[in-house]
């Protein structure tokens, strides 16, 4: 699954026209508490974009509700990319949440969280039933 840490990339200073029009991939989710029932899950996710330099963006979510994820907390979503309007102008940190936030409700990373829930919870049922037949 690779480095799930912001501070495992290297820093990217980016035009914020360019970033927000860069492609991001699913890197991977990290379930921090996978033996939870549904409703109970949450954990990190992690997606990269296709263009060197790599730019990541990273985000806690949480389970609202059985299979809704939302974001644990929209004003705290990590990146290694430092935006810019223009060169040496760069954007405030208030700004900067706003662009975040734009491009990550714009991603299908949703369906990523709950497609890697539905993974994670059939080997865990599974060998719950099995248990219980013995």
């Amino acid at each position: 699954m690779g480095a799930l840490n912001i501070k495992a990339w290297p820093a990217v200073l980016s035009p914020q026209q360019d970033f927000v029009r860069a492609s991001f991939r699913h890197w991977g989710t990290l379930i921090k508490n996978p033996d939870n029932l549904p409703g109970g899950r949450s954990g990190r996710t992690t997606w990269v974009s296709g263009k060197s330099p790599t730019l990541v963006l990273a985000w806690d979510w949480s389970e609202a509700l059985p299979w809704i994820v939302v974001l644990s907390n929209p004003m705290k979503i990590s990146s290694n990319v430092a935006l810019e309007l223009a060169p040496g102008q760069a954007l405030d940190r208030d700004a900067c949440v706003v662009v975040l936030n734009d491009v990550v409700n714009r991603l299908p990373w949703q369906r990523a969280v709950r497609r890697q829930l539905r993974e994670s919870a059939q080997p865990f049922g599974m060998a719950q039933r099995e248990a219980v037949a013995l």
